[in-house]
């Protein structure tokens, strides 16, 4: 397959929820990549992009960072922004991930700073400004770009109608559960066809 599913969301906005998505509809996928991810801000995508042959599906770093290329190397593939509810809730993941694994060189890499901690500002505007660059490049072509925010009620429903596959009997994956990537309270909650989904603690499922 030539054209692919790419998820351009940054780390801590439920890439690993979409990783399990893809693994439920039976898409290889490729997901973070170390050595990948310091060829790519080293400002070689070569090798990525040659990764990505092997694969139907990725999401987490590298990819979001070379959205353009991938776009360019594989026209007509579709592409998956996973954002947080907020910024400010994309951040404290992201501090709290630190906290756990201080030694994460990736970080300064990408962000441009190991530890988050004190450089909440410009953590932000890096977040926003890729998502708005997102937005941008796709406005003229919207039906290769789907948004999703998992703790607001994005799920099967958003994915399926995109991708145009059925809905899985499944329950949608959260990889990561936790409070901040629980469904909002009062979220809209998608409906199959007989009208009967219910939100479970990891997303939502069908009900009997």
């Amino acid at each position: 397959m030539t054209t692919k599913v790419i998820g351009l969301g940054y780390s801590k906005t439920g890439t690993t929820t979409l990783r399990e998505c893809f693994r439920e509809f039976g898409l290889p996928f490729i997901g973070f990549e170390v050595e990948l991810t310091r060829q790519v801000v080293g400002g070689d995508p070569g090798p990525a992009l040659a990764a990505l042959t092997a694969y139907e599906a990725a999401a987490n770093w590298p990819w979001p960072l070379i959205f353009r290329e991938i776009d360019a190397a594989y026209p007509g593939s579709l592409f998956i922004l996973t954002v947080r509810r907020d910024p400010q809730t994309w951040l404290r993941s992201l501090v709290s991930q630190a906290k756990k694994k201080p030694r994460g060189e990736y970080r300064e890499w990408v962000y441009g700073y190991g530890n988050p901690v004190g450089h909440e500002n410009e953590l932000i505007a890096r977040y926003e400004a890729h998502n708005e660059a997102v937005r941008r490049h796709f406005a003229d072509r919207p039906e290769q770009l789907l948004e999703v925010c998992w703790e607001t009620g994005s799920g099967w429903q958003d994915l399926c109608g995109f991708l145009g596959r059925p809905i899985p009997a499944a329950p949608f994956p959260c990889a990561n559960p936790s409070a901040s990537l629980a469904p909002e309270a009062g979220a809209a909650e998608p409906a199959d066809e007989t009208g009967r989904n219910r939100w479970s603690l990891f997303g939502w499922r069908r009900s009997a």
